[in-house]
């Protein structure tokens, strides 16, 4: 059905004996080479231990790139993660492919539950990091239903603002309560 999200879809494969991690893990590991964005980005931090930079992607994109014009960043992966109120480095808030375990990506509808809810570590981490930083969004999409709700909650308990570089509406951004920084246009092919 078309009306199943990912996550949901993921653990029912998962129920049915599939091992969605480690197949996932191999997809995302295939060929893929960290980019100048991944490295424009870094660079917007003076020094190796000014970085912080959190990353739902699982891919190691952004450690390479940080090996390459940043080298010495710590690399966080979930669920050891530190306090979102005092870090520096690339948080992997949901699992990193590089991980030994698979299994500790966050991709089913038990992972983001686990995650958020029942044992509560990228929540905790989210909200202490929301409550302490200034927030800026780079190419997230925010559609996760959970993330949804956290940004509903904050509108009312966290004096941090948040802003977001996207190529979509500010009112699409408006109604999580952040704000656009920046409206582009979506690169067309030449």
């Amino acid at each position: 059905e078309n009306d199943v999200r990912l996550d949901q879809y993921l653990a029912g494969l998962e129920k049915k004996g599939h091992d969605v991690h480690q197949a996932c893990r191999s997809i995302i590991l295939r060929d893929r080479r960290h980019n100048e964005t991944h490295e424009l980005l870094l660079r917007l931090f003076r020094r190796p231990e000014d970085v912080r930079i959190v990353t739902t992607n699982f891919d190691p994109l952004f450690s390479e790139a940080a090996k390459a014009v940043r080298p010495g960043v710590q690399i966080y992966e979930a669920p050891a993660l530190p306090l979102g109120t005092d870090f520096k480095g690339i948080v992997h808030l949901h699992g990193s492919a590089v991980n030994a375990d698979a299994r500790r990506m966050v991709l089913t509808s038990d992972d983001f539950g686990h995650a958020y809810l029942t044992r509560g570590w990228a929540l905790r981490f989210l909200l202490d990091l929301y409550a302490t930083y200034t927030v800026l969004f780079v190419g997230y999409s925010h559609q996760d239903p959970i993330l949804d709700y956290l940004a509903f909650g904050l509108k009312t308990v966290s004096s941090k603002s948040r802003h977001a570089i996207d190529h979509r509406s500010e009112e699409t951004w408006a109604r999580l309560g952040i704000s656009l920084s920046a409206y582009l246009e979506t690169p067309t092919a030449t």
